[in-house]
């Protein structure tokens, strides 16, 4: 069965019918109301999308190479193409007493772009940097599933094609250039410009001062579980949710990076939360850093512990000088 999230249900609604999402979204809650709880959130769209006379498939129904945007989970024997925008290293893992290798890259085009995932023999091309950043492929007999962080991704089975610099076909190089919340996808390094909405008060954590890992607190003393004993740093994570128009998503820092977001040390944070208080320090890290626009770069993870997808935070700019953003896009930086 093709799966179309909700998000892109709602996006193909407001192009073809010029409603805006509050409407569509509205016309999807009297649905749900309407039928008691009898379809999903995701269903009620698809019958939004219907009443309104918005065909969701029209552009797979063909058949044949598939823009990118146009691939959905549930598809098989899928045709695409696309250039690589970058590869992860591949993994060896062992079941039911078999060893395998996984590796995957993501692809894009003029549209859109996709993770891959490749397994076994294929793997060796990453290795090889046959799969380089640029080389233009297409997949084919290929087949579409949803991703653990509710996106799409392509797999590769036995009866696939992975060609590399195919023949006769034109494909545009992908924007690399940064991304939209809307556009991330898992694993991938990139930089987004959004504005913070909500920020949570910080939290701290006891580190290891030679690997920066979180140590346990034992009757000797904090344990590493690689250092043992150690004396341990301070430490301050900050989560965050940030939006740029297209979508909002949950964020994290840690250390440094989450200490320059809040404009105060771990130090100072934790001082003021003893002798104030916690709601004095929110007012604080709110004051300083809510509704500022901010250059981010980092990658979207899994955090298993609270089951949700965020951005993880690796650098980020206050305040960007958006002639500065301007001519590093340019450059594709």
């Amino acid at each position: 069965m093709l799966q179309l999230p909700i998000k892109d249900v709602i996006d193909k609604i407001k192009d073809k019918t010029g409603l805006s999402k509050d409407e569509i979204q509205s016309q999807i809650n009297s649905k749900l109301k309407s039928l008691d709880g009898l379809v999903s959130e995701e269903g009620a769209a698809y019958i939004v999308a219907s009443d309104l006379g918005v065909q969701l498939f029209e552009d797979v129904a063909s058949g044949g190479l598939l823009k990118i945007k146009n691939v959905l989970a549930g598809m098989n024997n899928v045709e695409v193409a696309g250039r690589v925008i970058n590869t992860r290293d591949p993994i060896t893992f062992n079941k039911g007493g078999k060893q395998g290798v996984v590796g995957s890259m993501t692809i894009g085009d003029d549209t859109g772009k996709v993770r891959v995932v490749i397994w076994d023999q294929r793997v060796q091309w990453i290795k090889d940097g046959k799969l380089k950043e640029g080389v233009p492929v297409k997949i084919k007999n290929a087949y579409v599933k949803k991703s653990n962080y509710g996106g799409k991704e392509i797999h590769l089975n036995k009866r696939s094609k992975l060609v590399v610099d195919p023949e006769g076909i034109d494909i545009p190089l992908p924007d690399t250039k940064g991304s939209t919340i809307k556009s991330l996808i898992p694993q991938e390094r990139t930089s987004i410009l959004a504005t913070v909405v909500k920020i949570f008060g910080p939290r701290f954590y006891m580190s290891c001062p030679e690997c920066n890992k979180k140590v346990e607190e034992a009757d000797e003393g904090h344990v590493c579980p690689t250092h043992k004993v150690v004396e341990p740093n301070l430490q301050m994570v900050l989560n965050l949710v940030l939006d740029d128009g297209t979508e909002t998503i949950r964020s994290v820092a840690f250390g440094s990076t989450a200490e320059g977001l809040a404009g105060l040390s771990a130090e100072e944070a934790q001082e003021i939360l003893t002798k104030d208080g916690e709601t004095i320090l929110s007012e604080k890290v709110n004051n300083f850093l809510l509704g500022k626009k901010i250059k981010l770069k980092g990658m979207m993870k899994e955090n298993k512990a609270f089951e949700r997808v965020e951005f993880q935070i690796s650098n980020a700019i206050l305040n960007p000088n958006p002639k500065i953003i301007a001519l590093k896009m340019m450059k594709g930086e």
